[in-house]
């Protein structure tokens, strides 16, 4: 099946992957990319999105990675640093495109890999997979200059086709952003329609962006969108539903940070968030047995700090 798939409509996937991987690249990535190729590949990565359930189960160890922010640079070292996606399974949380300047870059080398070994990487939905978010946060813009305006639309629609869940081993759930009061598990998902885009309120909306918030008990009004919700709401939420741990991503400092004594973790991949924050990077290692570990990225000195 995956073989069938990679030579859909004649598109050369591995040809992608070659020119994306190759370290004398740099700046002249996309000119080495058709426009007619790119389009394809939102087609392909639609139709695998669409193929895989709708809360998706993954039996063994991953690498589980946060934010990438268009760093495509920091997707490469993740790959680099924890293994090849031929023979390492990851899972990505969403938010993968705008604020860095190569998000066109790094939903390639993303969509590229999933549809060469769609098994081998889960890629969740997140808030900057919509069109109104990377209508204004870069996506947008880098498509109009580079390429057209077609290929955001093409993009979007493979947006709208993404898996929202995923659980490890039947102990660790994933999900981009937190919870929703509206529903204590994800059955509903079960009857989600995709294609679909992201209201502004409800279920959906708090997959997205919900935010944990330690100085809460329940749940709360989110001054951004989704909803708030304290410590007891996940604690309750992992024994309702059987698990051991969640995993998130935004920003944190350290790469990786706990939410209180819960087993809520929230982590980010990409080391100074949009050239503006001093944060570490960091993913997730889960072994077979269930044990998570993390790997750290450093961050670097702010170009501001380093002019003195």
């Amino acid at each position: 099946l995956t073989l069938t798939l990679v030579t859909t409509g004649g598109l050369n996937v591995w040809k992608l992957i070659n020119t994306l991987m190759d370290p004398k690249g740099g700046p002249r990535y996309l000119q080495d990319i058709a426009e007619e190729d790119l389009l394809r590949l939102c087609e392909l990565s639609s139709q695998i999105f669409l193929s895989e359930a709708p809360v998706l189960h993954v039996p063994n160890g991953v690498v589980v990675f946060g934010s990438l922010s268009g760093e495509f640079d920091q997707l490469r070292q993740i790959f680099a640093t924890c293994g090849d996606v031929l023979t390492t399974r990851y899972v990505g949380l969403g938010n993968n495109c705008n604020r860095g300047k190569h998000g066109i870059e790094t939903l390639c080398l993303l969509f590229s890999y999933k549809s060469m070994f769609p098994e081998n990487l889960i890629l969740l939905r997140g808030k900057h997979e919509c069109t109104s978010i990377s209508r204004i946060y870069g996506l947008y813009d880098a498509c109009k200059m580079n390429y057209s305006v077609k290929l955001w639309k093409s993009f979007n629609q493979a947006f709208n086709c993404m898996p929202f869940v995923c659980v490890v081993q039947n102990r660790v759930l994933c999900v981009s952003s937190g919870l929703s009061c509206e529903h204590p598990g994800f059955d509903v998902l079960q009857r989600l329609k995709r294609p679909t885009d992201i209201p502004d309120e409800g279920f959906l909306c708090d997959l997205l962006w919900a935010e944990p918030d330690l100085r809460i008990a329940g749940w709360s009004d989110n001054p951004r969108d989704g909803n708030l919700f304290g410590p007891d709401v996940v604690q309750n939420f992992l024994r309702v539903n059987n698990l051991e741990m969640m995993c998130r991503t935004a920003l944190v400092d350290e790469g990786f940070e706990w939410f209180g004594d819960t087993k809520l973790v929230t982590i980010i991949s990409v080391p100074n968030y949009a050239g503006e924050f001093k944060n570490k990077g960091a993913v997730m290692l889960i072994d077979d047995c269930g044990n998570a570990t993390f790997s750290v990225f450093e961050s670097a000195p702010l170009a501001k700090d380093a002019a003195g």
